[in-house]
């Protein structure tokens, strides 16, 4: 049985999503000082008041994925790539 309420068929995610602690400038910081060599990440975590974990995610575009530099590249850089090779033991070519 269907309920009578609509469905809701979006995401919030960004700022626009109620627990962001972080906002599309400070990932955008937060991208370009961790390509400065001797930046810890625990340094960052704590700069921005988050888990160093969430800094990992946001440097390898887990998430934050609409905040790109335009310098780094976006999802199919060929950093990401050869990341995404090595995670996944294959040549890095996408099977579509």
């Amino acid at each position: 049985m269907e309920s009578a309420r609509p469905r809701r068929n979006f995401k919030l995610f960004g700022e626009l999503h109620p627990n962001a602690k972080l906002t599309r400038d400070q990932v955008i910081e937060i991208r370009k000082e961790a390509k400065v060599p001797g930046t810890s990440r625990a340094w960052l975590a704590r700069r921005y008041g988050v888990s160093r974990s969430a800094i990992d995610m946001v440097i390898r575009n887990v998430t934050w994925k609409e905040a790109i530099l335009p310098d780094v590249g976006g999802p199919e850089s060929s950093d990401t790539r050869a990341f995404q090779s090595r995670r996944s033991g294959g040549d890095g070519k996408r099977n579509l």
